[in-house]
């Protein structure tokens, strides 16, 4: 898991993860100054869990990288079913129970990893489902195994032993509140900027937001309250 505008939401996500059966994380935080490590140690304290932190301050967005060290220190350690979410996203096993009882059912393959839908719930309580984009996780992990930043869909040497898979799916909180929208489009629109991708959505948005003040803030936020309001949520056709 890597970290860098969700302090507000951090350990919502980790109870969760453990109420369906995950006991060990891996997290990094890319903010420049530590916003979550004492909040992490207690949680690791109540919730009697391990938990491997270590801050890693980037002006980049660097997903690529971290997300991957993350993957070989949980294989090194002796972990292969492994699911790389951001800290707003949640995993819903619908009628399943734990995340065991689920990965117990996946049709096997060497090394595996699967896609799920992700549906983003937006804050004025519509949601709407990610298409044409899923959210992979990794049943059997190897080192070979290359995770892609944003959906984690793995390539390189075991690209192609994806598992087929249904019932559960990701429940994503991309925007929580008016100042987390902010503090997020200021960080990863910088982030991408500073990569030279100024084509991404984020940077788009950093320049809209740079450029219109209050008024294009207070007008994007009433544009994501409405979103999915009054509408029926459909599986995306791709699955």
């Amino acid at each position: 898991m890597m970290v860098k505008d969700d302090d507000d939401i951090l350990i919502q996500a980790l109870k969760h993860w453990v109420g369906i059966g995950v006991y060990t994380f891996y997290i990094t935080e890319t903010n420049e100054k530590q916003k979550i490590s004492l909040g992490i140690w207690q949680f690791e304290e109540d919730f009697n869990v391990n938990v491997h932190y270590r801050h890693d301050p980037v002006n980049t967005f660097d997903g690529h990288r971290i997300i991957n060290a993350l993957k070989d220190h949980a294989i090194t350690d002796g972990y292969n079913c492994l699911f790389p979410a951001d800290a707003d996203e949640f995993l819903n096993l619908g009628t399943y129970s734990s995340v065991t009882e689920w990965v117990s059912l996946v049709p096997r393959v060497d090394h595996w990893w699967c896609e799920v839908p992700y549906l983003n719930h937006w804050p004025g309580g519509g949601a709407t489902w990610q298409d044409p984009q899923g959210k992979a996780i990794i049943g059997n992990a190897h080192q070979d195994m290359d995770i892609s930043i944003g959906n984690h869909i793995v390539s390189g040497r075991y690209a192609g032993s994806k598992a087929d898979v249904k019932h559960v799916h990701y429940d994503h909180y991309p925007f929580r509140s008016k100042d987390q929208m902010v503090q997020k489009i200021t960080s990863h629109g910088t982030a991408f900027i500073n990569m030279g991708l100024h084509d991404h959505h984020y940077p788009q948005l950093y320049r809209a937001m740079q450029a219109g003040g209050q008024a294009w803030i207070d007008a994007h936020w009433k544009e994501l309250c409405e979103r999915g309001i009054d509408k029926e949520v459909k599986m995306p056709k791709w699955l």
